[in-house]
């Protein structure tokens, strides 16, 4: 997967930054999380103050665009997001959460034994 940023803008008035940016897909469609990561990553920005606001995929093809805001100040996020994106970027992923139970079940069975 390879990000490739179109429009980086700043909004001093909300105290964030704006991107847009293409994500070229190798052989699958990568999550969500895999893509808020990497922006991050390749941006150097904070995984709490950044928010994906919509990703949408191009028919037919292997790319895919996406919107997303990254606040300077955490707090910033509660006050200018929706809160159906709050919620949905606060969900950890699958894979955390069931490795997260599969480790509480093995710390279980090592008590007891």
């Amino acid at each position: 997967m390879e990000i490739e940023i179109t429009k980086d803008s700043k909004n001093p008035l909300l105290g964030r930054r704006e991107l847009e940016f293409y994500i070229i897909e190798d052989d699958r469609t990568p999550s969500k999380n895999e893509i808020k990561e990497k922006l991050c990553k390749k941006l150097n920005l904070s995984p709490d103050g950044t928010v994906i606001v919509r990703i949408d995929q191009e028919f037919g093809m292997k790319r895919s665009k996406g919107v997303a805001n990254s606040y300077e100040k955490k707090e910033d996020i509660q006050k200018y997001e929706q809160k159906r994106l709050i919620k949905r970027w606060s969900k950890k992923p699958k894979g955390a959460a069931a490795s997260s139970a599969q480790q509480a079940a093995e710390a279980q069975a090592a008590k007891e034994k």
